[in-house]
């Protein structure tokens, strides 16, 4: 049940990127729009894999799972401030090596999830078919890279709406961080 239901989420988050991207192919904030809903879906679907590999005390699968999650969510970080940066319009005075930088940080440590070390999950079972795990050091880094892009993209939203004077823009600005 709850499973059908969080796939017709990956369902519609697929469908409305992909609406997004066929009706403003070009415009870099619907791409960033697009991408979120992509790397939304994909990380509500490890989501189903990783709950139905606890209820069946697949350990491994499910901490494979947990950490491809990861693959995900830390992208959706540095597209989501990307995001903030393009709509409504671009801001003049962030370059694109700012975005690169965030993807690298993201890339980075989606790379340390597959090398196997105690820095990310020191331990992991399955207790009563839910998974367990003791995090390492640098689950609290990720943690707070995941935060401190969020409140950021939602605090520079907030900027720009004070910034600007168009009612249109302003609404937009509102529904989106809502929204978001």
């Amino acid at each position: 049940t709850v499973a059908i239901c969080q796939g017709i989420v990956v369902l519609a988050l697929g469908i409305l990127g992909g609406f997004i991207l066929i009706k403003r192919p070009t415009y870099r904030a619907a791409q960033f729009l697009a991408t979120l809903c992509f790397l939304t879906s994909g990380w509500i679907a490890a989501e189903i894999g990783t709950d139905f590999f606890e209820a069946s005390n697949g350990l491994e699968a499910a901490l494979f799972l947990r950490n491809l999650t990861k693959l995900f969510t830390t992208p959706i970080a540095a597209t989501f401030v990307c995001f903030a940066w393009s709509f409504p319009q671009k801001s003049p005075t962030i370059g694109r090596k700012y975005s690169v930088l965030l993807y690298l940080i993201a890339l980075a440590y989606v790379i340390t999830l597959f090398t196997k070390t105690e820095w990310d999950a020191k331990s992991a079972e399955i207790i009563n078919g839910k998974l367990n795990i003791e995090y390492g050091w640098l689950h609290y880094l990720y943690f707070g890279y995941i935060f401190a892009c969020g409140l950021y993209g939602v605090v520079y939203l907030l900027y720009k709406y004070r910034r600007f004077s168009s009612p249109l823009a302003r609404l937009q600005l509102q529904y989106v961080t809502i929204g978001l």
